[in-house]
């Protein structure tokens, strides 16, 4: 595959070639009476000379081979893994993020050989491919979802870490204490449009066993509150996953 090289040398011949052109004529112009305080004609020879070898060489430098990796698609692929777990690595929980400011994202953490190929990339097919791929990213420890499913008119693309948090003690206290304000997901704690139907609630069905803690916080509150909390239809199990580990180490601090 071939592209233009835009070098500065290759961009600057069309100015360079005026000016000698110019030049010329106004030498022309000279030597025809026109006392025009230019060098004699003679002078010219060597622009002229300069002029033909550039056109002679104009053809060989406009095909120039591009230094553009173009990979295939099992390269874009492992290619857009290794960058979506990057950017996961990043994240204190998730993120939902427009395609176009993921596709720059992914640019800037992405193999530097394949930025390029990357750049030539749609911010619709970054989207396509990434659902593609979700199967490979959650076995990495990442989920990577489109709503679109649910949701048509939702362009976002959310990215979680799955193990943004590992200590017991900090999940506790992630259950325990109260959500943030806004309208988030209650796990990974990704900030939701108001208008966004990408969040849930958790398991209505428990609505008469709403878990009440205390001991480790010196109070009771509850930690399920169906109807209440909101979760991201695939962070929902992970959510009751944490909430069990809270459930235990409150059973053996009582």
């Amino acid at each position: 595959m071939t592209f233009l090289n835009f070098s500065e040398e290759f961009r600057s011949l069309p100015k360079r070639i005026i000016q000698i052109a110019n030049a010329y004529d106004m030498r022309e112009l000279a030597d025809a009476g026109g006392n025009l305080p230019f060098p004699a004609k003679d002078d010219s020879k060597a622009d002229m000379a300069l002029l033909i070898e550039i056109t002679n060489n104009l053809e060989g430098m406009v095909e120039v081979k591009s230094t553009v990796i173009v990979l295939n698609d099992s390269e874009r692929l492992a290619s857009l893994k290794e960058s979506i777990v990057r950017i996961a690595a990043e994240l204190h929980g998730g993120q939902a993020f427009m395609p176009e400011s993921l596709k720059k994202r992914i640019e800037q953490v992405c193999d530097p050989a394949h930025r390029e190929s990357w750049e030539l990339e749609s911010p619709g097919v970054v989207v396509t491919l990434i659902n593609q791929i979700k199967d490979v990213l959650k076995a990495e420890g990442v989920l990577a979802w489109s709503e679109t499913e649910h949701d048509p008119g939702d362009p976002f693309v959310r990215i979680v870490r799955v193990d943004w948090l590992t200590d017991e003690a900090d999940i506790f206290s992630h259950v325990a204490n109260p959500a943030p304000a806004g309208k988030a997901c209650r796990y990974c704690l990704a900030s939701e449009r108001p208008e966004s139907l990408a969040l849930q609630p958790v398991d209505p069905e428990r609505s008469s066993i709403d878990v009440t803690i205390a001991g480790m916080t010196g109070r009771k509150m509850q930690i399920m509150q169906p109807g209440v909390v909101y979760c991201h239809r695939v962070c929902s199990g992970l959510w009751l996953a944490w909430v069990r580990i809270a459930e235990a180490l409150e059973e053996a601090a009582a």
